[in-house]
């Protein structure tokens, strides 16, 4: 490649990790800092990154970050960001604040729609809108809001809004104290993201000038991957930007912080629910600065470390906090988002006067691994897995190449070499040739053991806290109203309405036309054939996933369970999630763990519901066992797939005293961290009998059943070991299995070998297993509310169309973009300043609607309700048209990695979507039309008018709107 003569080559080496070719350059004129991996990956990728430290907690980074996607000098129509979304077939689209950085993003497999991404993204970063439109600042930030002089003064904004919800998980509070903490005097004091409590400080003129600094290509790193023409690319940027800017000084450097003389202790307090018990319910986290990022080894080392002494069953670190009975749970690991990374161990579900006990046992279970060595095992256990993850580099939907551009900043940033953690062979073998020598032991020493640079973080609970800090925030804006003279209320009342018009106003046509865009013509007219053949193997039927995997064997047993009946789903729950971490007949659960990551890319368990293409009221519920193995290991994958599932030892009362307290916590953070899913599958549960089963599983019903057992496990455990051992006894027996291989020809002969050693079936003629009786399901709307201690509600609505006797078609894919990106966004994102909403359609006829991190609830309900008014009155241009056209193939032909692409064949022959199904769902989607849409209202009123409701919120908010519930009650018990 011929470097063109505004840039310097800084270094150029091909890296064998990633068999690509890197170049390190600098634009000569500006001092911008490119970093080009090329290779032939069509999923090309471009980012562009600012270093941006923060003096305090506003969110200017967070909020600028919004902001400069609403609109810019080439493209000025109001928000290019959701007409890309609209109408592109990106691969990815996003941008993303961290602690120190802030970066865009974008992806394409097709180089037209690739190169119009970075038009956007580049024009977007460096000439935005921001200067010319104040109402992106309060739309996107903050702002003060009164319809009427005589309502109650509120703050609304989209990142505002958002952060209120992040600043209402435990976990997410505890971890900005401590990270805040280890950094009193540096950016990482600070909440890049923004503290709700300090938004409301921003001013317009200190967000621009936030941007007049940081965003200048003298500050910039720019980063391009995959299968393109570099040099035209590279001609392009510096013709078009950079060459227009001179070189600046940008005082962005992230400095180091001084270290401690001694280990530091703070307090501090996060909400309950009003009326909660505080017993048991305080956190504590110990942390220590290691070293830096631009460290390789040392940053890969303890990786290892956080497996060794905390990741796996039984690891010492969090073995010995359970022991001692300090908490419910144990977590932690290393933090290594920044140029100082750190280590920490968390336990939650304690008690105050706990804390001398754990500073105690953290104490002495670390020297005791110093002085009597870390168990070998479970280092190699940690390199072995670290490295068939690396190697694999499969990652989903996401693209590769993002991946590597987010892990080349961990160094780059900090004006090291971005080729730093790209390569990683040295660095394994350095590590290899050390598992015996001390080296991790010295490690623990000095950088755990002897390191002052510590803190202790206790959070305490306070039930009725975010009730308190409600009430006197509409204190605040209600004494601030008081002071204001009649023409500065009317003045509010003004903005307020401007805001609102300017939200409502669509961008002229003109504007409109700017945006570059693609044709019907660029997207492919047929569906990728997708591969998965019945075969069988010793009496039992496989399914062979043919997909080229480099060699990797990904293979799944699956046992039908569908005729299990209702009562008994809960305790399946429990079994999956315990099955893989008891002792078996052979190993420890600590050998277990240990012995199947040395072997294997690892071993898990799952339930999963497959639905019915054809029959809405039909699905089959299997248990799931899954591992990936290279072929010479095989053997040992099967070998540990028969002892989970034939030799799991249930007695051992202790041990499962503990999982059933980790798996409480565990489902209690992911249900309120994940409010939308939550409240999603809930409302579904109330019509589908497919939902309420995944309810009883892993919803909430399964959180009742769990917190109930939690509870009464003393007198009820040798009961449940029995019923545990009784169910794995009754439901996996061979005759119930079947398998999903994932893999090339060589790989199925691999397992067509091997597997008869280990597993037979029956003989004879096999079908897909029979389906769960639905006779018994009765629907029944519970609309209920489950009130958290948050800022931010969660609003679902979940509703059957097929049932309406509507039929699915494939205009439905283009309906969910139209309603999510346009009418959805509009009405519950920039009006309402949620941060965001869904929507859902799918064969079965199950849809719905559910918001993220949303200040309202009626209003959203309401959105809801006349969304089939929209649609019935919709209007679109051709133009807008085939851009929701483009976008829907876009999603529906996203690339995805090799296990992913086979699992989705296997997938789709479990719940009967064949090819032509497929093939006419896109033909559907190519022709549809406006007249297709509008009469779509059919569907989405079929929806709503289910009223079928449940929220998860703010408690204060729901007891507000308690008509719209037939009960309410906290989320966590």
């Amino acid at each position: 490649m011929r470097i063109p003569d505004a840039y310097e080559l800084v270094n150029k080496k091909f890296i064998p990790e990633m068999n690509s070719d890197c170049f390190v350059l600098r634009h000569k004129k500006t001092g911008a800092r490119i970093f080009l991996v090329s290779n032939d990956d069509r999923n090309k990728v471009f980012t562009i990154a600012f270093r941006t430290p923060v003096s305090d907690s506003t969110g200017v980074p967070h909020i600028l970050e919004h902001s400069v996607l609403c609109g810019s000098d080439r493209f000025p129509m109001k928000d290019p960001f959701i007409e890309l979304e609209k109408s592109s077939l990106q691969t990815y689209l996003n941008a993303m604040t961290f602690s120190d950085k802030t970066i865009y993003p974008v992806a394409s497999c097709n180089e037209k729609d690739f190169r119009n991404l970075m038009e956007v993204y580049m024009d977007a970063v460096l000439h935005p809108m921001i200067y010319h439109e104040e109402k992106i600042f309060r739309q996107e930030g903050w702002h003060y809001e009164l319809e009427s002089p005589e309502d109650p003064l509120t703050i609304n904004g989209v990142v505002y809004n958002e952060m209120k919800g992040a600043f209402s998980s435990p976990d997410e509070i505890l971890g900005r104290y401590c990270q805040a903490s280890l950094f009193p005097d540096i950016t990482y004091r600070n909440e890049s993201g923004g503290d709700p409590a300090d938004i409301p400080s921003l001013t317009y003129e200190n967000f621009l000038n936030f941007h007049r600094t940081y965003y200048h290509p003298s500050n910039s790193y720019i980063y391009l991957y995959g299968d393109m023409d570099m040099e035209e690319r590279l001609q392009w940027m510096d013709e078009e930007y950079l060459s227009h800017y001179d070189r600046i000084t940008v005082d962005s450097e992230i400095p180091l912080q001084p270290a401690f003389d001694a280990p530091r202790e703070f307090v501090k307090e996060y909400p309950l629910p009003e009326g909660d018990s505080e017993d048991g319910k305080f956190w504590f986290a110990r942390q220590w600065v290691v070293g830096e990022n631009t460290d390789p080894v040392l940053r890969t080392a303890f990786q290892v470390l956080e497996y060794a002494l905390l990741g796996f069953q039984g690891a010492p670190l969090k073995q010995a906090l359970l022991d001692a009975g300090i908490g419910g749970d144990v977590m932690g690991g290393y933090q290594n988002y920044q140029r100082q990374p750190y280590f920490d161990v968390v336990v939650k579900d304690t008690d105050a006067n706990r804390k001398a006990d754990f500073i105690r046992v953290v104490d002495d279970t670390l020297k005791k691994a110093a002085e009597e060595g870390i168990g070998k095992r479970a280092l190699l256990a940690a390199l072995n897995s670290m490295e068939f993850q690396v190697r694999e580099c499969d990652t989903g939907s996401t693209p590769k190449g993002l991946i590597y551009g987010i892990e080349c900043f961990d160094s780059w940033l900090y004006d090291a070499d971005p080729l730093m953690h790209l390569e990683y062979e040295e660095t394994f073998a350095f590590l290899r040739k050390n598992l015996n020598t001390g080296y991790f032991e010295d490690l623990i020493r000095t950088y755990l053991i002897g390191n002052p640079h510590s803190t202790l973080v206790m959070l305490a609970p306070k039930a009725g806290l975010a009730e308190r800090t409600d009430a006197a925030l509409a204190e605040r804006l209600a004494a601030y109203k008081a002071s204001l003279s009649k023409e500065e209320i009317d003045r509010l009342v003004q903005q307020t309405q401007e805001l609102a018009d300017y939200q409502e106003t669509p961008s002229p046509k003109a504007l409109m036309d700017r945006l570059p865009r693609l044709t019907r013509d660029d997207i492919e007219k047929d569906v990728k054939y997708r591969e998965c053949v019945k075969k069988e193997i010793a009496g039992i039927p496989v399914y062979h996933s043919r997909v080229d995997t480099n060699r990797i064997t990904y293979l799944r047993l699956l046992f039908n369970v569908s005729d299990m009946k209702k009562e008994e789903l809960p305790l399946f729950g429990v079994l999956t999630s315990v099955m893989c971490m008891m002792d078996t007949e052979k190993y420890t659960y600590q050998e277990l763990s240990q012995e199947v990551n040395i072997y294997t890319g690892g071993i898990a368990v799952q339930p999963t519901i497959y639905g019915d293409a054809e029959d809405e009221d039909s699905f089959r519920l299997t248990f799931e066992i899954f591992t990936k193995t290279m072929p010479e290991q095989l053997a040992k994958g099967l070998e540990f797939m028969k002892e989970i599932l034939t030799k799991t030892c249930y007695q051992d009362q202790k041990r499962l005293r503990d999982l059933i307290g980790q798996i409480r916590s565990r489902t209690g953070m992911r249900m309120e961290n994940n409010g939308h899913s939550t409240a999603f599958l809930r409302a579904g549960s109330y019509l589908s009998q497919a939902c309420a089963y995944r309810d009883q599983i892993i919803g909430i019903g399964f959180c009742r059943y769990v917190e109930e057992l939690s509870r009464n496990l003393e007198a009820r455990g040798e009961e449940l070991s029995r019923k545990l051992a009784e169910m794995a006894a009754k439901y996996l027996q061979p005759e119930r299995m079947y398998i999903n291989v994932i893999g090339g020809d060589e790989e199925y002969e691999d397992l067509a070998k091997t597997l008869p050693e280990y597993f037979h079936g029956k003989e004879g003629e096999h079908s897909l297993p029979a389906a769960v009786p639905a006779a018994s399901f009765r629907p029944e709307n519970r609309n209920e509310g489950f009130k958290t201690a948050g800022s931010v509600q969660y609003v679902a609505v979940r509703g059957n169309f097929r049932r309406a006797g509507l039929p699915y078609t494939g205009a439905l894919q283009v309906l969910r973009g139209l309603l999510a990106d346009e009418y959805l966004w509009n009405q519950i994102r920039v009006r309402g300043g949620a941060y965001g909403c869904m929507c859902h359609f799918s064969r079965t006829g199950d849809a719905g609607f559910v918001s993220y991190r949303d200040p309202h609830l009626k209003r959203t309900l309401e959105v809801y309700e006349q969304a089939a008014d929209y649609l019935e009155h919709l209007e679109l241009d051709e133009q807008a048209l085939t851009g929701l056209i483009i976008s829907t193939i876009g999603s529906v032909d996203h690339p995805r990695g090799a296990y992913d692409e086979g699992r989705m064949a296997f997938s789709a022959l479990m719940t009967g979507v064949t090819d032509e199904m497929r093939q006419k769902s896109r033909e559907e989607i190519i022709d549809c039309t406006v007249e297709d849409l509008r009469a779509l209202a059919a569907h989405v009123r079929a929806v709503v008018d289910s009223h079928a409701i449940c929220v998860v919120g703010n408690a204060g908010k729901i007891e507000e709107s308690r008509d719209v519930f037939l009960s309410t009650e906290n989320l966590l018990q």
